[in-house]
């Protein structure tokens, strides 16, 4: 399977989104120790 090429962040973004919906894009962390939360490709695509 060929990715296609993204001029843009958002592009790419939204390709993904409903191609791996829930998957782990950014994880916040508290204190640079312990996860505090998490955002997936559909969290960021709302």
């Amino acid at each position: 399977m060929t990715i296609p090429e993204f001029s843009t962040v958002v592009d790419l973004l939204q390709y993904r989104a409903p191609h791996q919906p829930d998957q782990t894009v950014y994880t916040f962390l508290q204190d640079r120790k312990a996860e505090s939360d998490k955002l997936s490709f559909r969290d960021l695509d709302q």
